[in-house]
């Protein structure tokens, strides 16, 4: 969240835990089901993906309740979720499916080569992995363009974050952090291989 929060599935559990960065735990919410993966929308509100559903959840994490449920035909629970454009993003069979989140309609689909997993949302990118063929690549989606992209890292890529350049640290299988260059061209190890599995 932009305030500072972190907010975390525990699908286990059955909730949402709420803390701050530095670790304390501010609160939690209750959910039906099991929280699989989380955007922020906005300061207040999350997008939640639930464990073998179709749906996405919108919680009010400050008032701790469930806003809306959102169904979404097509969609793969496991692909997870992210936000670009003030709109929620979700895989689905060799496609991105962009939701207006408000109205709960597929305002686009987006053809790709593959299962798209691991969602990442960065400015006009959607950046993605392949859910079944561990081959090494990371992929994004540019609105500017309007074309795919690839680069080949040296093991498969489970999870990343953007920094305010535009470049991005990928966790990769073999517990790399990979630092990618914001023009998606090149890529830099930046760190002893810490043997982290995801």
């Amino acid at each position: 969240m932009d305030d500072g929060r972190l907010v975390m599935c525990l699908p286990i559990q059955s909730r949402l835990l709420i803390c701050n960065t530095d670790g304390s735990q501010v609160d939690s919410i209750h959910v039906q089901g099991k929280p699989w993966c989380v955007t922020a929308v906005n300061n207040s509100t999350v997008a939640v993906t639930l464990l073998y559903s179709k749906c996405i959840e919108m919680y009010d994490i400050n008032n701790k309740l469930k806003l809306k449920s959102i169904s979404v035909p097509g969609m793969w629970w496991w692909s997870g979720i992210t936000t670009i454009n003030n709109k929620l993003v979700v895989g689905g069979n060799n496609r991105l499916l962009i939701i207006d989140h408000q109205t709960g309609e597929v305002v686009q689909t987006i053809q790709t080569d593959c299962d798209p997993d691991r969602l990442h949302g960065s400015g006009d990118r959607i950046f993605y992995c392949e859910q079944y063929n561990y081959n090494n690549k990371l992929y994004w989606y540019s609105y500017t363009d309007d074309r795919h992209h690839t680069l080949t890292l040296p093991s498969q890529p489970k999870s990343m974050t953007t920094l305010q350049d535009g470049s991005l640290y990928v966790v990769c299988e073999d517990g790399s952090v990979q630092h990618v260059s914001s023009d998606g061209k090149q890529y830099k190890q930046a760190n002893e291989k810490c043997g982290i599995i995801l």
